[in-house]
């Protein structure tokens, strides 16, 4: 925008694929899904979620008298777990 202001916007894609069990000894309990009892062998974890897009904002402005020694910076972003 200015030499001493800069704005950066962009998406940005996560994705977090499902754990594995290296030895496939991991059982699921879910007494929501599968009542009172381990869930099938092979049932994941949990579901992966394909739609994680995640927006971000940030600006960057250096004042003039600090002869770029001094930046004052802000962002926003959403982030999933």
């Amino acid at each position: 925008m200015r030499p001493n202001l800069t704005l950066n916007l962009g998406p940005r894609y996560e994705f977090f694929g499902v754990d594995r069990d290296k030895f496939n000894v991991g059982r699921v309990f879910d007494p929501y899904t599968c009542g009172l009892q381990y869930c099938p062998p092979k049932t994941s974890f949990y579901n992966a979620n394909l739609l994680d897009l995640a927006p971000r904002v940030t600006i960057a402005w250096s004042p003039e008298r600090s002869h770029g020694k001094t930046a004052i910076r802000a962002g926003y972003g959403l982030f999933y777990k």
